[in-house]
């Protein structure tokens, strides 16, 4: 579990964000940041996992048009990372591939109890070849 805790953090640290587990995002970090799931199968088996970017609205009085265009540019910036023939990561012990899910690969989730917090969520499809 340790090698694939550490190479999904990797994965979604490039993108200059701070990440967190889902459910685990400090009272007062500011946004933007991303929260993941980190998830462990079987050797040669298969999972979807889900990442979602969050991003405030500054003053909800004033237009959101760059927070969302911010959101818009994230989310292709990660479609180009998770290209449709995948992406492979290595582990000691073998590597990971990282595919785009075939149902809603990517759509907007805006925060049900605050509306100046907007989402961006990528569901993916993980395939574990380890030892």
């Amino acid at each position: 579990m340790k090698n694939v805790h550490i190479a999904l953090m990797d994965f979604w640290e490039q993108f200059s964000l701070p990440v967190f587990l889902s459910g685990h995002v400090p009272e007062d970090q500011p946004f933007p940041y991303f929260t993941i799931e980190i998830g462990q199968a079987d050797a040669f088996s298969d999972s979807v996992l889900t990442a979602f970017d969050w991003h405030k609205i500054p003053n909800p009085e004033e237009s959101n048009a760059n927070i969302m265009l911010e959101r818009a540019e994230l989310m292709d910036r990660i479609a180009a990372a998770i290209p449709p023939q995948g992406v492979k990561i290595p582990l000691p012990d073998g590597y990971l591939v990282l595919s785009r899910n075939s149902a809603d690969f990517q759509t907007y989730y805006d925060d049900p109890e605050d509306e100046s917090v907007l989402g961006g969520r990528t569901s993916y499809e993980i395939r574990y070849l380890t030892m």
